[in-house]
Formats: structure tokens, C-alpha cells, sequence
């Protein structure tokens, strides 16, 4: 169903529906029919003429500008730094305000939605009438100033001193003929396009073309806010701002094309009622994905993208379906083509790269967290999640630099540790790499992976004794917690390679065996199983344990290295070769324990 539907005789009742988003309040939308509508006002010269403009297809608006809550919800769910908090604080009910262009796009490209383009922002404010204000013809009076020095009685304010946003549901006469809210009085709103003054004379020319995207232009805002002036509260207002500009008083709404919009239910009755109308394929991906079902997201998700290639998030939910099903590598080519629908959002980028990183794509996710982090330098999360990528990655001097970078900003032990694998790598790395460690075991006595690292650090030196220590100490410290948790596969791993470390194969095997039976998809634990078989002369089933471990994680240089033993174990040295290779590309310790293994060393 298209069309409004009439409660009563000449009573319209705008059509609302809901949008889900994947976390955080749902969205009301209200429907804005196709058709053409009077643009542009004589006010202004960049909004001269006035002209008929058509708008071919119909679309949904959000009924209320986006609020703090749904706002914070996708900042919490995708780690993007939150806007900055206003004086009046950030009510979960109140518009969010403070966000960039970027942010605003972010968040729709989310939820699967988009910023309006100036045409839709104006037909949802004037409807088919031509009306001056979504209220109407009835001008706001300049008769009071505000705190602000601007002076006019505010649609919903009244004369009184206002210096704020107001929650949502505030009753106001600020009300569209589609139904939609606080268009024009309570915040600035972007819309999706760049600013362009003579664009009325290229539309009374019948070139209704969109604007150039330039990256560089200003953003056109509609709207006026609690700000005022009166001026700005007219629906043809036109007002640019440059798209990483913010404030206070700026905040946006989003639109959904009329094509991913099915309705559901629709009920008479009065004004506002609520209308359940999802956007159904993509509902039932999220809702399957959510359930682990992932051949019914993926099917639902290909529905969405059949109706429009474009929409977003039916590309991510693709992408999540991909790995709930177990395959690796498709789900890997979604999520790359789901970043090549927004190669510029940092935010779709975090995203992305959180899963690329559990994919065992690190160095994907590395080159991902870099536009975030482009976008946002100050990401502190985002700067972690790099460091942790590029070290998983084998990108070892890079992961060294950029800890070192972290560090000159602020001590953190967690990055110093990451700093110590780094150096570790390196060509003469083992005694910086103590440098780090050391403090780090000190400040974490019950961290058993500590604990191993340092003595495979100590070995590296020549300390022997000292590295059996630790080897030792981390079985205990694991023993201490194994007694409350004796399926924990990541223990049972832990003290398998310590237990290697120290000479005591069978020991370690049994571990081993352990931690692959509780997690079948723990890499370092088939790792582990992997080096335990061949120190016990069962050549083949290392290499298969390897395999897995590989296709698990096949970026890892310590598994490739284990891998490529395995190989040359087996009279595969060809292959070995090749593996060798890359690993000795990324690490210089790697290469030299090469050089001392007696099935690697013919092969370098």
C-alpha cells in the first residue's frame, strides 16, 4: 500500500513505519509520496526561482531527527568515538548534535538508510502545497531575544529564553504534512549533498541532476534550530556548512527508498498511530544472523541487494551470514566488497575489520583500521585493534613503530607486551623485546602467555636456566586455574607449549589433544597439536593438525614456520620452501631458527 491512509472524511493520517537497526531504539519513518512539489523561494538568491521539481520516486523519512540514544547505541556497537557531550548534557530523547557529515553518514549506512537529498528534505517539509513552513504560512515573530541574541517566538519555545534542544515527543505545531517533526525549529540538519548556489537556475533549466560529490564542498543544511533566527526556519531556507564542521545546534535525520520498504501491517485510527512496517528482507537477516542461521540470512540478505545493490547493510549481513555458515572465504570477499560500498567510512571500516581479524585476516583488517583511523586519529580503540593486527599480520616492524608511537603518548603495558612480539622478530630484537617484557610480567605475575613469551625471549638470549623458570612458573600459574576450569582450551594450550618448551612431549600432547577437543576452533590450540605430533615422530598427523591450524589463521608467521617443518617433514619441499619463505620474510628469529632445524636448513 502507497497511499495515506484516511482514519476519517477529509482526516489524513500520515503512514508511519518502523526501522530496526541492528542495536539501539528503532526509527519511526514517515511515507512521502512521488510527485512534483514547489521548490526554492524568492528570499534568497540561492534559492531563486521558485520551480516545480518532480520527484519520480516516493521515500520514507525519519519522522524525528535522530536521537542520543539510538545515536550512542551505534557508537557503542561499532566503536566510533562518540560527539561531544552539549551543556545541557545528552538525553536519551533529545536530538544528538555535535556530529560531522561523516558521522551522520556512518550512521545511516548502518541501519541501511542514507541521508536525505535537498529536494526530499524540502518536499518532506512543504508537502504538495507549497506551503512557507512545514506548519504552514504563518511566520515565527521576531519579538524576543534569547540568550544567543537572537530574537523571534519559537514554534515550540514561545518568547521564553531557550538555549537547547527538547526531547522528541516535546508537542509542537512544527509537524509536515507527511508527518514528519521538528523539521524546522529544533537543530540544524544535514542532508547528503554538496552545496551548490546556482542550483534552482539549473533546475529552471530542467537539469534536476544532483550536485557533483566533491569531498572538498560544503554540505548543504537544512532547518533552522533552538538558535533561531526566524529566517532559517523556512522550508526553502538553503544554509552550507563544511562537512567536518560540528556543533551544538547540528544533527540530521535519515531517508529509506521506497524500493526496501514493504508494508507489513497497516491499521486505521488517529494521527500517529504506529504502523509496523519493516524493512523486511533486511529484518529477517539480522533477526536470522542474530539466531545463527545464516543460510537464511544469506538468503534474505541477496533478497534486499536485488531490489538495491546498493543498500549497505545488506552487503555486511552477507558478509556475517558468510561466517555463520563457515565459509571463510566468501565471507571474506563480502565484507571486502562491503567496504567498497563506502570506501571512506571510518566507522563501516572498525566494523570490518573486527571480523576480518576473527576471519584470519589480519592484515585486511590492519589496512581497514587505517582509514578509521585517517578519519579519526584520536581512535584510541581502533589504534589498539591495528597494533594487535599488524603483529598477528607478521608485520612486525610496523607493529614496533606504531607501538612506540602509542607510547610516546602514554604508558600502557598492554602495548609495551605487543611492542615486545614485535622487537622479538626483529634482527637483535630479543634483548628490547626483555626491555618490555620484563616490567610487564612484573605488573601481571598470573599472566601464564607472559610468562611463556618470556621464556622463549630468555632461550633466544642464552639464559636457559632463567627460560625453564618461567616455562615452569607458567605451568603452574596455569595448573592454579585449571583446578576451576578443566575444559578451558586455552590453558590446556598454554601449558602443552610450555610443556614442549621444557622437553616433556608426551605431557605435552595430551594437553593438546585436551584443548582441541574443547574448541575445535582454536588455531593455536591445532597449533599445538600440530608441534607435539612431530616432536613424537608422527609426521602426517602434524601436518594435518597444521592444516587446520592454517586455515584458521593462515597469516600467522609462528604457524607457518611450524607448518613448513611439518612439510619438509613429510619430503614435501617444495611447499616448505615456499612457506619458508614468507615466514622468514617477516621474521628474522624465525630465519634463524631455520637455520638450526635440521629439515629447514637444507631448504634456505
Amino acid at each position: 500500500m502507497t497511499e495515506a491512509i484516511a482514519a476519517e472524511p477529509d482526516v489524513v493520517v500520515p503512514l508511519l513505519g518502523t526501522l530496526v537497526p541492528p542495536a539501539g531504539p528503532e526509527l519511526l519513518l514517515v511515507r512521502v509520496d512521488a510527485g512534483e512539489f514547489t521548490m526554492g523561494s524568492d528570499a534568497a538568491p540561492d534559492e531563486q526561482p521558485v520551480h516545480r521539481h518532480a520527484m519520480p520516486r516516493g521515500f520514507w523519512i525519519a519522522r524525528d531527527p535522530i536521537t542520543w540514544a539510538q545515536y550512542l547505541a551505534f557508537c557503542e556497537a561499532t566503536s566510533r568515538r562518540p560527539p561531544p557531550r552539549p551543556r545541557w548534557g545528552t538525553p536519551a530523547d533529545h536530538p544528538v548534535v555535535g556530529v560531522t557529515h561523516a558521522d551522520a553518514r556512518a550512521y545511516a549506512a548502518w541501519i541501511g538508510a542514507r541521508l536525505p537529498r535537498e529536494p526530499e528534505w524540502e518536499k518532506a517539509a512543504r508537502g504538495d502545497d507549497g506551503r512557507a513552513y512545514p506548519w504552514g504560512d504563518a511566520a515565527p515573530h521576531d519579538d524576543r531575544a534569547n540568550d544567543r541574541g537572537v530574537t523571534w517566538t519559537h514554534p515550540i519555545f514561545g518568547t521564553e529564553a531557550r538555549n537547547g534542544t527538547c526531547a522528541i515527543d516535546t508537542p509542537t505545531a512544527d509537524v509536515a504534512p507527511c508527518g514528519a517533526r521538528h523539521l524546522a525549529t529544533v537543530i540544524n540538519e544535514w542532508t547528503d549533498e554538496s552545496y551548490e548556489a546556482d542550483r534552482h537556475q539549473r533546475h529552471a533549466r530542467g537539469d534536476f541532476s544532483p550536485p557533483r560529490e566533491d569531498a572538498s564542498a560544503p554540505r548543504v543544511v537544512r532547518g533552522t534550530s533552538y538558535e533561531g533566527p526566524a529566517a532559517f526556519a523556512r522550508a526553502a531556507c538553503r544554509l552550507q556548512w563544511d562537512a567536518d564542521a560540528s556543533g551544538s545546534h547540528l544533527g540530521f535525520r535519515v531517508v529509506v527508498d521506497d524500493g526496501d520498504v514493504r508494508v507489513a501491517d497497516v491499521h486505521r485510527g488517529a494521527p500517529c498511530e504506529r504502523v509496523v512496517l519493516p524493512l523486511h528482507s533486511l529484518w529477517r537477516a539480522q533477526q536470522a544472523v542474530a539466531a545463527g542461521d545464516g543460510e537464511t540470512a544469506l538468503a534474505a540478505a541477496h533478497a534486499a541487494l536485488a531490489r538495491q545493490p546498493e543498500l549497505v547493510l545488506a552487503h555486511q549481513l552477507v558478509a556475517q551470514a558468510h561466517a555463520a555458515l563457515g565459509q571463510r572465504a566468501e565471507a571474506v570477499a563480502a565484507w571486502l566488497a562491503y567496504l567498497a560500498r563506502c570506501p571512506d567510512n571510518g566507522s563501516a571500516h572498525a566494523v570490518a575489520a573486527t571480523s576480518l581479524h576473527v576471519l584470519g585476516r589480519p592484515s585486511l583488517a590492519a589496512d581497514a583500521l587505517a582509514v578509521t583511523l585517517a578519519q579519526e586519529p584520536g581512535h584510541g580503540k581502533a589504534a589498539f585493534n591495528r597494533l594487535v593486527a599488524l603483529w598477528t599480520a607478521g608485520r612486525n616492524h610496523e607493529a614496533a613503530a606504531t607501538a612506540s608511537a602509542m607510547l610516546e603518548r602514554g604508558d600502557n603495558p598492554v602495548v609495551k607486551l605487543l611492542r615486545a612480539l614485535s622487537r622479538f622478530e626483529l634482527e637483535g630484537g630479543a634483548a628490547a623485546a626483555l626491555d618490555d617484557l620484563g616490567p610487564y610480567v612484573a605488573a601481571n605475575p598470573d599472566d601464564s602467555a607472559a610468562r611463556n613469551i618470556l621464556g622463549d625471549v630468555l632461550a633466544a638470549l642464552g639464559r636457559e636456566h632463567e627460560a625453564c623458570a618461567a616455562w615452569t612458573e607458567a605451568i603452574a600459574l596455569v595448573d592454579g586455574v585449571l583446578a576451576e576450569a578443566p575444559d578451558d582450551a586455552t590453558l590446556h594450550a598454554r601449558r602443552a607449549y610450555a610443556l614442549l618448551a621444557l622437553g616433556r612431549e608426551r605431557e605435552a600432547l595430551v594437553h593438546a589433544e585436551r584443548a582441541t577437543a574443547s574448541d575445535g576452533a582454536d588455531a593455536l590450540a591445532w597449533r599445538g597439536l600440530g608441534r607435539a605430533r612431530l616432536s613424537l615422530g608422527d609426521r602426517s598427523g602434524a601436518l594435518a593438525a597444521l592444516d587446520r591450524a592454517q586455515a584458521m589463521e593462515p597469516e600467522r608467521i609462528d604457524v607457518a614456520f611450524d607448518r613448513a617443518r611439518a612439510l619438509a617433514a613429510c619430503d614435501r619441499a617444495a611447499a616448505a620452501r615456499m612457506t619458508l619463505q614468507r615466514v622468514c620474510a617477516a621474521s628474522a628469529r624465525l630465519q634463524r631458527l631455520a637455520a638450526a632445524d635440521a629439515w629447514l636448513r637444507p631448504l634456505l
